[in-house]
Parts: C-alpha cells; sequence; structure tokens
C-alpha cells in the first residue's frame, strides 16, 4: 500500500495533526510557547505560508513548517516514518500494513 500526504489530508486537517502532537489548539496569529525546546517566553505562531497551507513558525529562528515537518522534528524522523506515524495515529493505515512513501508533494 502506498501513502501519501494527500491521502492523510483527505482524512485529517492540518490541524488536528498539529494540535495532535503539539497539544495546542490551532488559532491562527495567536503566539505560544515552543512545543519543540524549553521557551519561556510565546514565540511561536500559526500562519497560512502562499500556498494556503498551515505553518508552525518559530520567530526565534528555530522552525518553520507544516504539520509533517513538525512531526518529523519533534521526533527525529524521516519523512517517510513521519507520514507512516501519522496515518497509523490518525486511522488510515494499520501498523502491521507495509508500504512504500511517495515523495514529498
Amino acid at each position: 500500500m502506498y501513502i501519501t500526504v494527500a491521502d492523510i489530508l483527505a482524512k485529517a486537517t492540518e490541524a488536528e495533526i498539529f494540535e495532535k502532537y503539539s497539544g495546542i489548539q490551532v488559532k491562527i496569529g495567536g503566539k505560544f510557547c515552543s512545543p519543540l525546546r524549553l521557551d519561556r517566553n510565546p514565540t511561536c505562531s500559526f500562519m497560512r505560508d502562499g500556498a494556503g497551507r498551515l505553518i508552525l513558525k518559530d520567530f526565534s529562528g528555530h522552525f518553520y513548517g507544516d504539520c509533517f515537518q513538525f512531526v518529523m522534528k519533534k521526533y527525529n524522523l524521516s519523512f517517510y516514518d513521519g507520514i507512516r506515524l501519522v496515518a497509523q495515529d490518525f486511522g488510515i493505515i494499520r501498523e502491521e500494513e507495509v508500504f512504500k512513501p511517495q515523495p514529498k508533494e
């Protein structure tokens, strides 16, 4: 079975993925402390990029990326392992299913 980012986003929104792995409710423009590092001052915000994707930006320069890049960074995973984790956690694939990842979209 092949799985793509589009397959995952057909079943779960970018906001749902961010909320599951960051523990932070997505609100565009609101500031919060980074879920990726020790951060005592709110330096992060959710925003939309030019393509309309939901992005988490850490204004201290530590991170800028979409929900899949966030999962990869948080758990130190490759792209393949990151999309597999999200697909499993959202019930899109079963853990025992074997698939090859599609290239980044």
